[in-house]
């Protein structure tokens, strides 16, 4: 009996053991080619199931959580094919099977990591010497063009506070997630307010086309193209997608400069990534 009671005592420590070690494993994503949709896997009480053998061995050997189309607003045939895989593994030992054996998917790349470039605190304040708008002249511009309401600027960020003083009917379209933390409204506000927010309205801050209009979205791949699409010329990011270069991403730079599409992108923050030298 107290052998029994020793063997149960032992098999439940071990299987609390498995479950806490489980639970402190965080997963880890990789795009890919997924050569034949016909092989992609389906939801099957609560696992991924695949036709194709291969794959189904990757999905049970690498713990595969999910299958996601990665950028389902291009219009390429190929970028349609770009899945985005979630997996408890090492991502490395993924990319390398794939690269080295695997017929059925191909092209892993680093998947992308979403950062903002800035951390503003006092995006309500006013600035009595506004050292920015003074670095880049833009006293010296507003004699020329204040900008035009027929100008639409894409800013795509975390959220926006639509109803902010800055922003209250200077936007013509919204598109954004639907439940996002509080710091993404700060920093989404910020940079709208700064591209095309209103002015010579006596509080918070003067913006630099004020007389533009704005077009609001999410921070994010599919977002950007869907303004593209939306004939929008200008588009800002002010954020990071990680530092790695994914060759997925780059096509699809060039289908929205196709489309005739301006594209601004924060280069980092000093530290960003590791040092201002470094890519972004």
């Amino acid at each position: 009996m107290k052998n029994f009671i020793l063997f149960i005592s032992l098999t439940t420590a071990l299987l609390f053991n498995i479950s806490t070690a489980k639970s402190q494993i965080v997963t880890e994503k990789i795009w890919v080619t997924v050569n034949s949709i016909n092989d992609l896997p389906n939801q099957e009480d609560g696992k991924l199931v695949s036709a194709n053998q291969e794959l189904q061995q990757l999905i049970e050997e690498f713990h595969i959580q999910s299958f996601d189309q990665a950028l389902f607003n291009s219009k390429r045939e190929d970028l349609l094919k770009v899945y985005e895989i979630e997996c408890f593994c090492d991502v490395l030992d993924l990319e390398k099977r794939i690269v080295e054996t695997s017929n059925v998917l191909s092209n892993p790349q680093p998947a992308p990591e979403y950062d903002f470039m800035a951390d503003p605190d006092d995006y309500l304040a006013i600035f009595p010497n506004d050292y920015a708008l003074d670095l880049i002249k833009a006293r010296g511009a507003w004699n020329y063009t204040n900008g035009d309401t027929s100008i639409i600027l894409g800013v795509t960020d975390g959220n926006f506070f639509l109803a902010h003083e800055e922003l209250e009917n200077e936007f013509v379209s919204v598109d954004v997630p639907t439940s996002t933390p509080s710091y993404y409204y700060n920093h989404g506000t910020a940079v709208a307010a700064t591209a095309g927010g209103k002015t010579n309205n006596s509080q918070g801050k003067s913006s630099i086309g004020y007389n533009c209009r704005l077009a609001l979205a999410g921070m994010g791949y599919n977002y950007i193209m869907q303004l593209s699409n939306d004939g929008v010329p200008v588009i800002n990011m002010s954020w990071a997608s990680g530092c790695s270069y994914n060759a997925y991403l780059q096509t699809l730079i060039n289908e929205m400069y196709d489309n005739g599409t301006i594209l601004v992108a924060a280069a980092g923050n000093g530290g960003t990534c590791g040092g201002p030298t470094n890519l972004v």
